[in-house]
This record gives C-alpha cells, structure tokens and sequence, in this order.
C-alpha cells in the first residue's frame, strides 16, 4: 500500500474513532460500537504495514490499542464483561507479539505495555473478576514481557 494509502486509511480510522466518542458521549452505546468496530477494522489493515507506518509516522500501535480500548469501554457499559475482557487481553497479547517482532523500540512497547496492564488491572478491580486468576494472568504477561524485551 502507497503512504498515501495509508495516511487517506489513518484519517479514516481517526473519523470513525471520533464519530464513535461522540456517541459515546452521548450514551448512544450501540451507534458508538458500530463506529468503533469499523474503526478496528481499519487499525487491522493499518497493521498489516508496520514497517511503512513507521516510515511515516504513522502511530499504527496506538491506533490498534485505542480501537481495542474503545470498544472494550464500550462493551462494559452494555454490560458484556466477556467481551470486554477478551479486548482488553487482544491488546496485552498484541503488544507482546510487537514485542516479540522486535519491529518497535522497547520504550514504546514498555509504556503501552504498562498502561494496558494497568486499564486491565483496573477493569479486573471494577468488575470483581477472579484476583488469583487475574494476578495469574498478569504474571505470565510479565515473564512473557521479560523474555521478549527485558521491559520490567
């Protein structure tokens, strides 16, 4: 895909996601998922193309994280807590994979790393979900993470 393909795709994506906040601003739930859901989609295709993204600053990661993020708040305010965990967990699992492509500098993949924990560590909190499982999961994330890139 052509950089100019991939900045008209950014601005796309950019539209959606900000249609998208707007609904959800306004408790319009179901209309924001279906702005950010078509949001996601683009950030897939953006992805597909890391290497040109950084080539012309196109922040593919964030734009992955921020899509999975917003449906995940979305999928917990109508209350599908299912959903909202496996989002959360797509973008943990996304950023370790990052990690293991070695395709972006430790230190961006160190803070959205921390921050996703975080949110999910949150979330867990909010929602009452399993603390040994979540303590669990969040301790194989962090060996994963040590392996891949010596983040902690």
């Amino acid at each position: 895909m052509s950089a100019q393909g991939l900045i008209s795709l950014e601005n796309t994506w950019k539209t959606h996601t900000n249609a998208g906040n707007n609904q959800f601003r306004n408790g319009c739930f179901m209309k924001a998922l279906l702005f950010y859901e078509k949001a996601l989609e683009i950030a897939k295709l953006i992805n597909q193309h890391k290497e040109k993204c950084s080539k012309i600053s196109i922040p593919f990661i964030q734009v992955f994280v921020i899509s999975c993020n917003n449906m995940a708040n979305t999928y917990e305010e109508l209350c599908k807590p299912e959903k909202t965990e496996k989002l959360l967990k797509r973008v943990v699992y996304f950023l370790l994979t990052l990690s293991e492509q070695g395709l972006v500098s430790s230190e961006v993949l160190h803070n959205e790393m921390r921050l996703s924990m975080i949110n999910f560590t949150d979330y867990a909190k909010r929602n009452g979900l399993n603390q040994e499982e979540t303590e669990k999961l969040l301790l194989n994330i962090k060996n994963e993470v040590k392996l891949g890139g010596n983040f902690y």
